[in-house]
C-alpha cells in the first residue's frame, strides 16, 4: 500500500439548502427562508485528500492540517476511512475555516466565509511534520 501526504488548509464546505417562505417583514426586498437541510463536506486540502483516496484505491492518504472534530469525521466519512487524520491538529469544536453556501430553492444566492475562528500556527504544522 502506497502513502501520499497532503499538507494544507482544510476547509469545511457547508451547504445550507433553504426553502423560500415569504418576504421578510423587516426588509421588504429580503427573502425569509427556512433551512431544509445542512451538509458539510471537506474542502481545500481535505477535498484533495478525499479525492486522492477515492481515485487511487491502492493509496492511503495522510493529511496534515488544522481541523475540528466535525471536519475530521466528515473527512473520514467521505473517504471511506482512507484518509488518515491522525496527523491533523484537532482544535476546539467549530474552530476551522468554514465556507457556507446558502441555496434557496435550487439557486445559490450567498457564500459566507468564516476564517476568524482559526488559530493556524506554522509551528504546530512544523512539529507535526517532524513527527511524520
Amino acid at each position: 500500500m502506497k502513502r501520499v501526504l497532503v499538507i494544507g488548509d482544510a476547509i469545511a464546505d457547508v451547504y445550507r439548502t433553504c426553502s423560500f417562505k415569504k418576504m421578510c417583514p423587516d426588509a421588504s426586498t429580503v427573502k425569509a427562508v427556512t433551512t431544509v437541510s445542512t451538509d458539510m463536506v471537506p474542502g481545500g486540502a481535505a477535498n484533495v485528500a478525499v479525492n486522492l483516496a477515492e481515485l487511487a484505491p491502492d493509496v492511503v492518504v495522510d493529511l496534515i492540517s488544522v481541523v475540528d472534530i466535525h471536519l475530521a469525521r466528515s473527512i473520514k466519512r467521505c473517504s471511506s476511512n482512507k484518509v488518515d487524520v491522525k496527523w491533523c491538529h484537532i482544535v476546539d469544536e467549530n474552530c476551522c475555516i468554514v465556507k457556507e453556501r446558502i441555496v434557496v430553492d435550487g439557486e445559490f444566492i450567498l457564500r459566507i466565509d468564516n476564517k476568524s475562528m482559526v488559530e493556524y500556527h506554522a509551528e504546530t504544522i512544523t512539529e507535526i511534520l517532524k513527527d511524520y
